[in-house]
């Protein structure tokens, strides 16, 4: 089960990639998983536009680290405390 919801928001993130002409909604889609934010600061990155927007993206993947990691010590609290 992991497997198979890493693999579906992982293409979900990577929707820019998979559909070249993708619209403006089709876009915003990616920033709802992680691996959106990731791909879109790797992209901007490797063309060179290391301005605002990059940071922002850097910004929101340091934000889903946090709230993933808070996710994660509230469980692991649970099962182990």
């Amino acid at each position: 089960i992991f497997g198979g919801a890493m693999t579906v928001t992982g293409m979900l993130g990577m929707i820019e990639a998979f559909v070249p002409n993708a619209t403006q909604s089709l876009e915003k889609l990616a920033y709802l998983v992680p691996q959106g934010w990731a791909f879109n600061a790797l992209t901007t990155n490797m063309t060179g536009n290391i301005d605002l927007n990059f940071w922002l993206l850097i910004l929101g993947n340091l934000a889903w680290a946090a709230v993933l990691f808070f996710i994660g010590n509230m469980r692991f609290r649970k099962r182990f405390a």
